[in-house]
């Protein structure tokens, strides 16, 4: 049986559309600088350094370190500019292009400076979620994603997800923005290229098989296996067979997030090595 859905869209008024274009034009230069400014400051520090009494290498380690502050204070200011403008975000359907939109639109347009790539599969991850306003457990494996919505975000201990996944919590919808939860249950796991729409949970040991779409409101229960697009259960995580999480120590805790962090503190840089000769 064919289900008829209501595909009808009523334009948002041209006076709104009018203001928002006016709003992100003014916006644009702001997020346009803070995008920019990590490259425009080391030009900047070495045409200030240059000329003294500052060897090669000397005038690499300032770079690189102007570099890492640069990052981390853009960083903070997208975590901030979060809480700024938007606070924490609010399940609902909102007006396409008013003033809501707009807040959510330029938080989203802010947080490509955290370089969520960067920080795939380590502890730091959870820890910018959380500053975000997500809900992460503990022992999470957490790979390159993107969410519509951070703080609705709830994911429980030992998930592992895959590259690529999204979070759709938030999409227009005719002219309505509509935000809302997703929830991801204890020990499941999520492949690569998943896409999970808003309202959706998925339960306790289930897993999600690569490039696999999960509808809107869709409830996995307990220990299923979904594959597909659409998504659909095909089969059965046999629990009792499952290998126990490896015990960790707290000193070992400890140990991995010191080496980690000096770890993500020295990837940017490296990316600016092969154009300091050519600065030199």
């Amino acid at each position: 049986e064919t289900i008829q859905r209501d595909l009808s869209f009523e334009p948002p008024p041209l006076r709104r559309r009018f203001l928002y274009g006016l709003a992100q034009a003014a916006a644009l230069p702001f997020i346009l600088t803070l995008n920019t400014v990590q490259w425009l400051g080391i030009f900047v520090t070495y045409i200030l350094i240059t000329g003294g009494e500052l060897g090669f290498f000397a005038e690499l380690l300032t770079l690189l370190a102007v570099y890492v502050a640069i990052v981390l204070t853009t960083g903070l200011i997208a975590v901030g500019a979060k809480w700024v403008i938007l606070g924490k975000t609010k399940p609902g359907r909102y007006p396409l292009w008013g003033s809501y939109y707009f807040r959510w639109w330029l938080v989203k347009h802010l947080q490509p400076m955290l370089h969520i790539k960067w920080l795939q599969a380590s502890p730091a991850m959870p820890l910018v979620m959380r500053m975000l306003g997500a809900k992460v457990g503990r022992d999470c494996i957490i790979s390159d994603f993107n969410a519509g919505a951070m703080d609705l975000v709830t994911i429980g201990d030992r998930v592992a997800t895959g590259g690529k996944l999204k979070i759709a919590n938030a999409e227009v919808i005719g002219n309505e923005l509509v935000i809302d939860e997703v929830v991801i249950g204890d020990d499941a796991y999520i492949g690569t290229s998943v896409v999970l729409g808003h309202v959706a949970r998925v339960g306790d040991f289930a897993e999600l098989a690569d490039l696999t779409a999960i509808a809107p409101g869709a409830q996995i229960g307990r220990a299923e296996i979904w594959d597909g697009s659409p998504g659909r259960r095909v089969g059965t995580v046999d629990v009792e067979a499952l290998p126990e999480p490896p015990p960790v120590t707290p000193g070992r805790r400890r140990l991995l997030n010191v080496y980690y962090a000096l770890a993500l503190i020295c990837i940017p840089p490296v990316s600016l090595l092969p154009i300091f000769p050519g600065f030199y």
